[in-house]
């Protein structure tokens, strides 16, 4: 029995080891001190406790930040399927934006990869601790994080939007069906063009025609609504409504 026991323990003190190299959650000098305490199995297990911790609080804002991201991502997501329509949107917008106010410069600062490399080069001291900080001021002096994640925002409601369906005004009809497929009918023409369609960066839409209409055409983007569409090719503004 008393074997057994001493087995076991052994186990799960290698077991436990083994975690902590090659476990992420640590830093190298918490690796280092951990597994100087292996021989004291309670006191490792303490400081894995504090460690983890103290980690986790260190990467709040990183934690924050990844949230609200991933809360835009899901918001453009549901817009795009037509899963919330426009005034659902700007509330959900409305509870980012209150999100985003919690977030502090000298949390998201943290977040970056510029800080991930400072903080690399002050572990192996190749930066002292007054010249990090400097650096670090700077870098939060050039972080304008507010306006990223606007431009995230913007993203959403310009970006997929219910574009699917049909939009005519006197001359032509557009259709953005599913399976990014498209058609094109001119009304005064008699005309059909039929092809695909592929919604891009910047408020952009580009539109391939098939073989027999051979050719390219870039959609600007201007503004969607439930019923209307603006967009822009080249100088030229065009305005359609939505129908059935």
């Amino acid at each position: 029995m008393k074997d057994t026991l001493i087995g076991l323990t052994v186990g799960v003190v290698i077991g436990v080891l083994m975690w902590i190299i090659y476990s992420p959650y640590f830093e190298k000098w918490q690796k280092i001190i951990l597994y100087i305490t292996t021989i004291f199995p309670p006191a490792q297990w303490i400081l894995i406790a504090v460690f983890y911790f103290w980690n986790k609080n260190a990467n709040q804002a990183e934690f924050k930040v990844d949230k609200l991201v991933e809360d835009i991502e899901n918001l453009k997501m549901a817009r795009e399927r037509g899963l919330i329509n426009e005034d659902e949107l700007k509330k959900k917008l409305k509870i980012i934006e209150t999100e985003q106010e919690s977030i502090s410069i000298d949390e998201y600062v943290k977040t970056t990869e510029d800080y991930k490399v400072l903080k690399n080069l002050l572990k192996k001291e190749l930066l002292t601790q007054q010249e990090f900080e400097k650096k670090i001021e700077l870098l939060k002096s050039k972080l304008d994080f507010k306006k990223s994640i606007n431009q995230k925002k913007e993203k959403i409601i310009f970006s997929d939007l219910s574009i699917a369906g049909n939009w005519e005004n006197n001359k032509f009809r557009l259709a953005f069906k599913a399976d990014n497929q498209f058609e094109y009918y001119d009304k005064v023409e008699n005309k059909k063009k039929k092809g695909s369609y592929t919604i891009l960066e910047d408020n952009e839409i580009w539109i391939s025609y098939y073989s027999l209409f051979k050719g390219s055409i870039f959609l600007k983007i201007v503004d969607v609504k439930q019923n209307w569409l603006k967009y822009k090719i080249g100088d030229t503004l065009f305005e359609l409504e939505k129908v059935d």
